[in-house]
């Protein structure tokens, strides 16, 4: 699959080409990298997806970018993986309008994204995954509603930096 994403027309360079040393790992359950634990678990995606907890010096972030909910096991297996984080990003790509004719897009709404902060119990939700076709002034307004509901809720953006 990699190899695919370096050829034309995406790459010019293929990846035998590259100089440096690339080892492939198939990650089947948590795995440590230095001080952090970092478990896979799958989310609802038409192009099979993965969300991840990682948790170092006892901080909880989980990400699940790439998730559409499914009113069952999927959505419960996100809140089970998202429950406690100190921060869940989350994919929130589809504007609440939008959802309905994008079903099985594999993408949330920033009320789906509330809604799983709210029964994961997570202190801090980011907003992320935003669709290029919305304005920087949608993307505001997605953030107020989402505060409306949700008080410790922001969009991420390029460069931003999370104190946890």
């Amino acid at each position: 699959v990699f190899s695919s994403q370096l050829l034309g027309p995406y790459s010019p360079i293929p990846l035998e080409a590259l100089a440096a040393k690339i080892e492939f790992v198939t990650v089947e359950g948590p795995l440590q990298v230095g001080h952090a634990r970092i478990t896979p678990f799958p989310v609802n995606h038409p192009q099979s997806c993965l969300g991840y907890v990682i948790e170092a010096g006892g901080v909880r972030l989980t990400y699940a970018t790439d998730s559409e909910p499914d009113g069952g096991d999927m959505d419960r297996l996100l809140v089970e993986h998202a429950r406690g984080a100190d921060l869940l990003i989350q994919d929130s790509n589809n504007t609440v309008e939008e959802a309905p004719h994008r079903k099985g897009w594999g993408h949330s709404t920033w009320a789906d994204c509330v809604r799983t902060a709210r029964e994961a119990g997570v202190r801090r939700l980011a907003l992320t995954h935003h669709d290029t076709f919305h304005s920087d002034r949608e993307i505001r307004r997605k953030e107020r509603m989402a505060r409306k509901e949700f008080p410790a809720a922001f969009c991420a953006y390029d460069g931003l930096t999370v104190n946890l």
